[in-house]
């Protein structure tokens, strides 16, 4: 079932619309967003308990800033609150370390790759949670960018469900040499553009570079023309290993939140103007900007504590 068509018409939304909300009701434009995005997530959690016992694995994909961990999360939290065991793994632990990564045309490492993953040690994970309730799996060390040492050992009560969060989660290799019905898989991105009133568009990949943008400044210390400089590689892995599985998912989550511009318009513009003018992407940058600059502002107070969207801003 395809969840988010009960909420959002792909390209539905204008940017007159969502100003006059933001400048008339911003209160309630905020809460009927929040609302709807909880419905979504409510729906997701029937569809899995309808699965149940035969239900082991939750795969929850999307690609890059699509707020996949925050879903995963109120997905689990919505599972436990119906009396079901449920914890969370994410595909990074089994990356297999900077050193071992595959590379580009360029010699430069591919971090997209689902090469990067070690996939003995996952499929040998997954199996041990469906035949045997409990798996001994690695943990990644992001500081060292390497496997580490420790491993992290996990127990899934009879009718307990692991939620598997990553970027390739959907990817039937994965989950080949399991019971079809002891797997769910659910897709996760921004499926709506906003339309300007001089006839632009702001695209669903633009909406989720200023979230990657914003997060990786405020979250990972990166300055914003770095992470742009990397998003032409990063929709290329999307491209190759995440929307050619899109189709397989048995539930689609819309992850954008109408009002979410309004709160991350200011700052982008305001980070895009510390991007230097003699690099590659300015071009990119400015057009952006000059998209971004027309939209009606929403004070970050605003955002409720549990929004999604405090996965990419302070």
């Amino acid at each position: 079932m395809t969840i988010s068509e009960n909420y959002y018409e792909r390209d539905a939304w204008t940017l007159e619309a969502i100003n006059e909300k933001v400048t008339c009701e911003p209160e309630e434009f905020i809460d009927c967003i929040e609302s709807d995005f909880k419905k979504q997530i409510k729906e997701a959690v029937d569809c899995i308990e309808e699965r149940q016992p035969e239900c082991k694995i939750v795969m929850l994909a999307g690609p890059s800033a699509s707020g996949k961990t925050t879903t995963a999360t109120m997905i689990k939290d919505e599972l436990i609150r119906r009396g079901i065991w449920t914890t969370m793994i994410s595909l990074d632990d089994f990356y297999v370390g900077v050193a071992r990564l595959p590379l580009l045309e360029d010699g430069s490492k591919d971090f997209e790759s689902i090469d990067g993953l070690d996939m003995e040690q996952l499929k040998k994970a997954i199996k041990g949670i469906v035949y045997d309730g409990f798996c001994d799996m690695p943990i990644y060390d992001f500081s060292n960018m390497a496997p580490s040492k420790q491993r992290k050992q996990i127990k899934v009560p009879e009718n307990g469900i692991i939620i598997i969060e990553g970027l390739h989660a959907l990817n039937p290799i994965i989950t080949e040499d399991l019971p079809h019905e002891s797997v769910i898989k659910v897709y996760v991105s921004v499926e709506n553009g906003v339309s300007l009133n001089d006839g632009n568009f702001i695209s669903p990949r633009e909406i989720r570079m200023t979230r990657r943008v914003l997060r990786d400044f405020y979250f990972r210390d990166t300055l914003p023309h770095r992470t742009i400089m990397m998003w032409s590689n990063v929709c290329r892995g999307e491209e190759l290993y995440i929307k050619p599985f899109k189709d397989g998912s048995d539930v689609t989550i819309n992850s954008f939140h109408a009002y979410e511009l309004g709160v991350m318009a200011p700052q982008m513009v305001n980070a895009c103007g510390f991007v230097p003018s003699d690099v590659d992407i300015y071009d990119i940058v400015q057009k952006l900007r000059i998209k971004l600059s027309s939209v009606a502002a929403i004070n970050n107070a605003m955002v409720p504590e549990n929004s999604l969207l405090k996965e990419f801003i302070r």
